[in-house]
């Protein structure tokens, strides 16, 4: 989930909208203390021959191991670091074939309760002023900047595994992970395969997975060469900095 890039597709015809993206990285991470001031930016490149007004707007943001995704009101959850988010600017616009930087700052608050990890994302989409036809295709999308506020070494990193699922009818093995804790992080998930008598099959990687205090999301693995047997699989969730997770299953395909 290192680009986090929505697309929006409305019933219109003509994309209105012209060839922008964003530069750099979208998941902004910064270890900070209480009374600190986090300065960051990024910059938005228009592509095309004409000035574009670009509109920015701050948002809460969840997600679960269902596929289910929220966009709360900015500062609705309570980990939320969207009223520490200044924004120079709501609205700008950027030339033809130019780039622009945009700073923000991230002001952590003056409270030693503070612990753990606090996020919020930054919208950033086209403005348009156009009204459109209701037989007419409009496609906009819209990138969402990842704000992260981890205080200090403070909170606890703890996973959870839900559960593991296996699909008999396509042999697909989907674990659900839940972050339990308080610090936000990005787990490394593998398992490893072992039949009936305790012989090594195998391990299988899957993709990073980035979990928020109480979020939850999914890794699935393709077992469908696995011959009908008992099978022993081992979950892993590696955090780094020697921060390890795991889970045992039985399967039975």
């Amino acid at each position: 989930m290192r680009t986090l890039l929505i697309l929006f597709i409305l019933l219109v015809m003509t994309n209105l909208f012209a060839e922008w993206s964003i530069s750099g990285e979208l998941t902004h991470y910064d270890i900070a203390s209480p009374g600190s001031t986090i300065s960051r930016s990024f910059e938005i490149i228009n592509h095309s021959d004409q000035a574009i007004s670009i509109q920015l707007k701050k948002s809460d943001y969840a997600f679960n191991a269902d596929g289910q995704r929220w966009f709360p009101e900015a500062g609705k959850l309570s980990r939320s670091n969207s009223d520490w988010i200044d924004l120079s600017n709501q609205e700008i616009t950027i030339a033809g074939n130019s780039a622009k930087s945009i700073s923000y700052k991230v002001v952590i608050p003056e409270n030693k309760e503070l612990y753990g990890s606090y996020w919020s994302v930054i919208f950033v989409q086209e403005k348009t002023d156009t009204i459109l036809a209701k037989s007419e295709l409009q496609i906009n999308k819209r990138y969402a900047i990842q704000s992260i506020s981890q205080i200090g070494e403070t909170g606890e990193l703890k996973l959870s595994f839900l559960k593991a699922e296996f699909s008999k009818k396509d042999g697909s093995l989907e674990l659900k992970i839940k972050n339990t804790g308080q610090r936000w992080t990005k787990a490394d998930v593998w398992i490893e395969v072992f039949d009936s008598e305790g012989t090594a099959l195998g391990k299988y990687n899957a993709q990073s997975l980035k979990l928020y205090p109480e979020t939850s999301n999914s890794s699935v693995f393709n077992l469908s060469h696995l011959k009908k047997n008992k099978y022993v699989i081992i979950a892993v969730a590696d955090c780094g900095n020697n921060k390890i997770f795991g889970s045992q299953y039985n399967l039975e395909n």
